[in-house]
Order: C-alpha cells, then structure tokens, then sequence
C-alpha cells in the first residue's frame, strides 16, 4: 500500500541519516520507544498507522548491524578503561551476554544464571535467539570462573551440554526475600504474631484499593478493577510471561478448581494478552471474569496480592534457580504450592514437605490436588514450610560469598 511504501521510505531515510552516528540512533531509539508507550492508550487504528515505521524495523537485519556496531565501539571505550585499573585483581562480569570481556586482562568471574536455550531449543526460532545463544557461548568460553544459582545449571546446562569444566562454577543461591516492609510500620516489636497478621492484611487492602484507582487499572483491567479483594478469595501466580511458565495448564487446572470453589479467583501478573491461544482459551470458557491480569506492578502491590492470597502457586516447567516466589508469598504469611523442578528439588529434601507442596508440571491432576490441599489447609502448610524460609541466607552472606568467589580467582592469578 502508499502508506507502508512512504513508512519504509521514511525509515530508509531515516536509517541512512543515522548510519554513522550511533548516539544520534540510540536518542531516535528511545524517543520511538516512548512515543509507542504512549499510543498504547490511543485507538487502534491510530496507533497501527504511527507505529507502522517501528514495527518495520523488527527483527531487520540493518538495525542488528547497526547495533552490533555501537555496541563494539562503546566496549572497546570500557575495555581500554577497564585494563588501566591495575589495582584491580579480577572482574565480576553480572551477565552471559559480554563476549567481548575476552580482551579484559585480568581473570573474569561470569554469572551464568542458565542457558535456557538448551532446555527448549525448538521454542526459540527467531532471527534474534541464535545471535544471542553464539553471544552467550562466546561468554562462556571467554571466562575464567563461574557462579550460578543452582546444581541443576551448574552440573547439566554448563557442565554436560556446554562443557565447562564444573571445578570452576560456584553455586550462590538466592538470599531470602522478605517483603513484610512494605505491610508493616517499622517498628513491631510489641505486636504480637496475630497483630502482625492483621496489620499487614489491613495494610495490604489499602494498597490494592489505592492501586484499582490507578487509570490504567481502570481502563485495561477491568474485573481486578471491581473485585473485592476483602471478600473474594484467591490463588496468585507472579511472574511475567514466558511459554515455560506453564500458565496453559495453570488455568486448565483453575477451571476445574472452580467446579468446587466458585468463588475462587486466579490472578497473575503475567500479560496473557501475548498468548492469542490462552486468551482464547480463557474467553470461550468464560473465565475472563474470574483470571484477572495485574502486570507490571510495584512492589507493594505484589507484597499486598501476596499477603491477600490464599496461597501461591508456580506451575513453571524450568527455573535456573529456586523461584523467588516463595519467599516473596512465605515472607507476608502466604504458603506455596509448585512444580517438582530440578532446582526446587535440591532444597525441597524431605519427602512429606514434597507430598505437600510438589507437583509434576506436566501432570494437571497433581497440580488440582496440591492446589486444592492448599486452599484447605493453607496454615498447615505454612507451618511446614518454616525451615525451608529459614533455610535461605541473608543477603549481606550472600554478597559476601560473591565477593569471596571473585578475590580467590584474582589472588590465584597473582600467586
């Protein structure tokens, strides 16, 4: 059409004016981004027609050149800094994306998070992923130890599929979330276990309730707008969405929970909207009104959804390391439920706790008996999952083993 043929000559032009000035790109890059933000709330057809240049330019092979080109120029300014700090003994590189830190001079720690990759390949086929993977093993081989959040990572994705040699990986686990802060006054010394319990639910409603009078609660989430947090119970899934999230069998299993709570409600923080096949799902089987989406929240409302739930669920099918989600749920008084993966069965050792709270992903039956046992005896269930919260380090040891792992690779390379 005319329309697409000036979008694409716009875009030409514009790509040729910028070629060779990548601070100018970057600036165009985010002003773009912005300006899309903003046209979301815009009608349709509006926003199709001025979002067109930028929709263009998805996946196009020029803008990954271009950017491919910025981004070594701005990490050959970094690595000339980086290798005139001679005091320094060894780098922390935070992510697996940084081949480029090969020319770094000193050792270099990596944190290998996971390779998620390797766990469903044929999931990730567009132009973009086999960049990223190549970026990602450039990463590995360039680094001289690592660390990572679980056995499961260390011993199969790095070691097995991606031959590292696992002597120089570190397991660090995640230290303990507690989001009671944003619930309670600073002060609780004097308040007793039930005080605390319903300072923090009275202090939880009146967060949801500011919250459902946000303007984008009201025009895009319309049920978690009208919903009556104080009166209608609720089972809550935090996580953003991703395919391996499992949320297809967790709203399967939420329909035939209804069958025996009709009042229940399932609430994510998941954009289902991104799933064209589970929002149809959930539309022809009228459960619009009873899943309700609330994503990208700050962190009191996810303290306060937490703390409001009758319990937390996590029906993911892989994780690098143990979801933070049941911290987040235990630390407002709220019990999980959640899958039976690698990494939770490394610190989920016991085999009554595993009965209680463990189901198979791939298994929907398993999934409604944990979550009804759940909804039928959430203190029992809490009460069972004290030593596994108390388990979790604080976050000062947590920094410090970090801290540890990286001074004894550079002492080894002075020594």
């Amino acid at each position: 059409s005319i329309l697409v043929f000036l979008a694409s000559v716009l875009v030409a032009a514009g790509i040729a004016l910028i070629a060779f000035i990548p601070a100018a790109l970057l600036v165009l890059g985010w002003l773009v981004w912005m300006v899309i933000k903003r046209l979301e709330k815009v009608p349709s057809p509006f926003t199709r027609i001025f979002t067109l240049p930028a929709n263009l330019l998805q996946h196009n092979q020029l803008i990954y050149i271009m950017y491919d080109n910025i981004r070594r120029f701005e990490f050959i300014r970094l690595i000339r800094r980086i290798n005139k700090r001679h005091d320094i003994v060894a780098w922390y590189i935070p992510t697996l994306f940084w081949p480029e830190m090969v020319h770094i001079n000193a050792p270099k720690v990596v944190t290998a998070p996971d390779i998620v990759f390797l766990e469903f390949p044929s999931f990730f086929n567009k132009p973009v992923f086999p960049r990223t993977y190549k970026r990602m093993m450039e990463s590995l081989w360039s680094a001289d130890a690592f660390t990572c959040y679980s056995e499961y990572v260390r011993d199969y994705h790095l070691g097995k599929l991606s031959a590292v040699d696992t002597s120089k990986v570190s397991v660090i686990r995640h230290g303990r979330v507690d989001l009671r802060s944003y619930l309670l006054p600073a002060q609780t010394k004097e308040m007793t276990a039930e005080q605390e319990r319903l300072a923090m639910r009275q202090r939880a409603l009146r967060i949801i309730r500011d919250y459902q009078r946000e303007p984008d609660v009201v025009t895009k989430h319309y049920h978690f707008y009208h919903l009556d947090f104080a009166e209608t119970p609720f089972i809550f899934y935090s996580s953003q969405y991703r395919f391996y999230k499992n949320l297809h069998s967790l709203v399967k299993a939420f329909a035939r929970l209804r069958l025996q709570y009709p009042e229940l409600r399932l609430v994510l923080t998941a954009n289902v909207s991104q799933d064209d096949d589970l929002k149809a799902y959930i539309e022809q089987q009228g459960l619009a009104a009873y899943i309700l989406e609330a994503y990208d929240v700050p962190t009191s409302v996810l303290a306060a959804l937490n703390n409001l739930a009758i319990c937390a669920v996590n029906p993911t099918l892989f994780e690098g390391g143990f979801p933070f989600t049941f911290c987040e749920a235990y630390s407002v008084g709220t019990p999980s439920v959640m899958s039976n993966i690698p990494v939770v069965m490394e610190l989920v050792k016991t085999e009554k706790l595993r009965k209680l709270m463990l189901f198979d992903p791939y298994d929907q039956d398993e999934m409604v008996e944990r979550i009804g046992y759940a909804l039928e005896h959430p203190d029992v269930l809490l009460r069972e999952q004290r030593h596994l919260y108390d388990s979790y380090p604080q976050w000062e040891d947590v920094a410090r083993t970090y801290i540890d792992a990286v001074l004894a690779k550079g002492e080894a390379h002075v020594a």
